[in-house]
């Protein structure tokens, strides 16, 4: 059903509400510009026991407020699959994350070995043995209208079959008991504020490098985000991640506005704009940089990295959870230079990240066999014992 007046919306809700359902799966469809910081939501489609539709976002005098009801009902579990493209397009026109959610990508991890982030067609392949066609329109303009039926169906299909997966992965969940991990990395999500992307994954800060390199870094991409998002504009438009030590080292010499000049487009650098650099650098003086520091220094041994590579490979290929989940490689080299790493919080250092701190401390050894498959290849293992 195409819902395209705020009548009909209205009348949808009211449905829904009445029906009581304890979940609804949700699905977006967008646009995202390369140019651009913000996706262009086009569509909303949702499904629940006794029905579904498609919100067409774009037409005249929509009012999605509408559907408030229902993503800040909590007696409705919201499910998505891979919600972080859709939570970013919903807030362009939600002003908080549909709460409680259910990641039917991030259950699945949770109750399989795959060795990256497991796609939707793919578990609608698996467990309700439907084959999808996602390639056909996969690069559609969602923004032309009228919408033909085929996109349509189309929109509909990633709702229809996440209704049914839901219910399959909660119960795999269950059996497997990691229910209470899940429920904790949803609550990562949801309580996850707003985030300039970890700096660690923007750059690597050597041990040379000075506090207020750190400081003026760490400013540089938080106002870059700022800016960004005022202008609508990609990251990489404003300035590259690459371009950032540069500019923070030209700023200890010459704080002033020809500086910047030299790495951001005019455009973009209003008397508001090129203010607010100086205020947060200003601001983020007393910030602690022990934990963004030496993040390449020389005490890294990378035959340990490799082993504890190899052990997180095999105790999670062993327990039935996906590595990419559990932790990065560049979480355990955080580690091992003495810095603080999200797999020690949580159910992560629960599965995990307790493993390797008694091998750290010394109370436990890493044992690793190899072992001849088909006279051909090498399995490796890895196993902890205790000293």
């Amino acid at each position: 059903m195409l819902i395209d007046t705020t009548s009909k919306l209205q009348d949808v809700c009211s449905q829904l509400l009445m029906s009581c359902p304890k979940f609804i799966a949700v699905d977006t469809e967008f646009i995202r510009n390369c140019s651009e910081y913000y996706p262009r939501l086009s569509l909303i489609q949702i499904a629940w026991g006794k029905g579904n539709c498609v919100i067409d976002v774009l037409a005249h005098d929509m009012d999605l407020s509408i559907l408030e009801s229902v993503f800040y009902n909590r007696d409705i579990v919201k499910v998505f699959h891979d919600c972080r493209q859709d939570i970013d397009a919903l807030l362009t026109r939600f002003s908080r994350i549909p709460n409680p959610i259910f990641d039917t990508q991030v259950a699945a991890m949770f109750c399989a070995y795959y060795d990256n982030a497991v796609g939707y067609s793919k578990l609608v392949a698996q467990f309700l043995d439907v084959s999808l066609d996602k390639l056909t329109l996969k690069r559609s303009n969602w923004l032309i209208r009228p919408l033909s039926d085929d996109k349509i169906q189309y929109a509909l299909d990633d709702v229809v079959y996440l209704y049914e997966l839901y219910q399959i992965l909660y119960d795999n969940l269950i059996s497997s008991q990691r229910l209470l991990w899940f429920l904790e990395e949803m609550n990562n999500i949801v309580m996850q504020e707003a985030s300039y992307g970890n700096i660690y994954d923007i750059f690597d800060f050597s041990s040379e490098v000075t506090k207020e390199e750190v400081i003026i870094s760490c400013s540089i991409v938080e106002w870059r985000e700022k800016l960004a998002q005022y202008f609508n504009v990609s990251r990489d438009s404003l300035l590259k991640n690459k371009a950032i030590p540069y500019l923070a080292k030209d700023l200890m010499e010459k704080s002033d506005i020809s500086t910047l000049k030299k790495y951001i487009k005019k455009e973009y650098l209003l008397h508001n704009t090129v203010s607010d650099i100086f205020e947060i650098i200003n601001n983020n003086q007393s910030i602690n940089v022990g934990e963004l520091s030496s993040i390449n220094s020389s005490n890294n041994n990378k035959s340990v990295l490799n082993i504890l590579l190899i052990l997180l490979y095999n105790v999670c290929y062993g327990s039935n959870i996906s590595q990419k989940l559990v932790c990065s490689k560049g979480s355990l080299i955080r580690l091992l230079n003495g810095k603080s790493s999200y797999v020690m919080k949580g159910w992560r250092y629960e599965f995990f990240g307790c493993k390797i701190e008694k091998f750290m401390q010394g109370k436990s050894k890493i044992v690793v066999s190899a072992q001849a498959v088909n006279n051909q290849c090498v399995d490796i293992m890895t196993t902890l014992s205790d000293m």
